[in-house]
């Protein structure tokens, strides 16, 4: 599937704290953790933020919180946060 914008809940971006979203979806984790799954919303994530989310809710049901490393028009790459 696709990344669905309705299913994405930006966090708070105010201050100098990075900002945590929230996302929910059907996608596997592998749908979810490949390059630029949320590229239609790079305007909203900024390096350093956070999006947890909560994936396969269709399936076998995954948790992951990931960091935003790379954030522009052409690229939004996330890395899991250890």
């Amino acid at each position: 599937m696709a990344f669905v914008k309705e299913d994405f809940k930006p966090g708070d971006s105010t201050g100098n704290a990075p900002a945590i979203h929230v996302y929910k979806t059907n996608d596997t984790a592998a749908v979810v953790n490949a390059a630029d799954y949320f590229l239609d919303i790079y305007q909203v994530l900024e390096v350093g933020d956070v999006i947890y989310i909560a994936g396969d809710q269709d399936g076998t049901p995954f948790y992951d919180f990931r960091a935003v490393s790379a954030s522009s028009s052409s690229t939004v790459t996330t890395d899991t946060v250890s």
